[in-house]
């Protein structure tokens, strides 16, 4: 049997190989069945179906945690919880783990993605792998590497089909010139089967010669049974689309908005925020721009963005001090973000202009 850090070893060699033996040794990279250790109790809190504010606590060894359950061994016996319903799990995890999410936490992403990439060669449990492989979503995802992103995410969708760490899918909502190779990669995400493809090529191909078969793709799944998806669907048909739209289609955006998860919120948001700084509505485009930074910091090249053009549109509503806060909350935050140094040209712009002074 293939191991896992054969696995690895593998998908690290030299690129030789073409497109779908690349997609094969990711779907492997996840698709391999773990080893029987034995290991410490775990412990997993539970919310209460009925009153969401309380916790409950089971112990036992988890057997699987994903999209749809965590199956939990209580040494009587195997007990199943619906995923919704897990708020979180205390439980032995590795060194390198432990040291991915430190370096996770003070954002040196490359950092991470290598120890991440370490602990799952030495992670035999499959439910703790799959919680790995998201993170190194994350870590691609902000260092902009989309397309390595997309493939690892569709591997790890193939493994759960109710993907419990949905969150992660790396769509990109900013606009910008798509590389040469990601777009071919794109078209083939397009032309697939899987829902989740489907978003990750079209939220890359709404802007070039692909875009109506894009929206005729997007049409269709807005109507899909997973939630995430249909919300998803139509945000990525609200973000190649918004320029045209009037003020009756904006109050139904901003209608939906109020239905779809909130986990997959950031990019809708975004979304929103910039169909109303458009057609000038800049104070209600600032509250759903802010909406991203807040609420979904995780995503750290969106919330900068958004940021930056929720300053923007404070501008325009002639509130400098607020916009000016925004320009300084961006150079802190994401002072490498090349949208720090737009930033402080703002502000330079601001001190030229002393009759409309902003806060110091």
């Amino acid at each position: 049997m293939l191991t896992y850090p054969r696995a690895l070893s593998i998908l690290k060699a030299p690129r030789r190989r073409d497109a779908a033996s690349r997609s094969w040794l990711l779907a492997l990279l996840i698709g391999l069945c773990s080893r029987a250790v034995a290991q410490a109790e775990d412990s997993v809190y539970l919310s209460a179906p009925n009153s969401p504010q309380a916790r409950a606590k089971v112990t036992g060894r988890v057997l699987d945690f994903n999209g749809r359950e965590l199956v939990l061994d209580t040494g009587g016996g195997e007990k199943r919880y619906p995923a919704e319903q897990v708020l979180e799990i205390d439980s032995e995890w590795s060194p390198t783990q432990l040291a991915a999410d430190e370096l996770f936490a003070r954002r040196e992403y490359a950092e991470a993605l290598v120890k991440y990439e370490e602990a799952v060669r030495s992670e035999p449990r499959r439910w703790v792998q799959r919680k790995l492989v998201a993170q190194m979503v994350w870590c691609l995802r902000n260092t902009e590497q989309y397309r390595r992103a997309g493939e690892l995410f569709l591997a790890l969708s193939r493994d759960d089909p109710g993907i419990l760490y949905f969150p992660c899918i790396p769509l990109r909502w900013l606009p910008g010139q798509t590389q040469p190779d990601l777009e071919k990669k794109s078209r083939d995400w397009l032309a697939s089967d899987s829902a989740v493809a489907v978003l990750l090529g079209a939220s890359h191909l709404s802007s070039t010669s692909e875009q109506a078969n894009v929206l005729k793709r997007l049409d269709a799944l807005s109507r899909a049974k997973d939630a995430r998806v249909a919300a998803l669907a139509q945000a990525l048909t609200w973000n190649a689309t918004y320029a045209s739209v009037g003020s009756k289609q904006l109050n139904a955006w901003r209608d939906a908005i109020e239905s779809f998860p909130d986990t997959i919120g950031a990019g809708p948001h975004f979304v929103l925020g910039r169909a109303l700084a458009h057609h000038k509505q800049p104070q209600d485009a600032a509250l759903d721009l802010l909406r991203v930074p807040i609420l979904y910091p995780e995503d750290r090249p969106l919330a900068a963005v958004a940021l930056f053009e929720a300053g923007r549109a404070l501008e325009q509503a002639d509130d400098r001090p607020a916009a000016t806060r925004l320009y300084r909350e961006l150079q802190a935050e994401h002072p490498q973000s090349r949208l720090a140094s737009e930033a402080r040209t703002r502000l330079d712009e601001f001190d030229k202009q002393p009759e409309r002074a902003v806060e110091q």
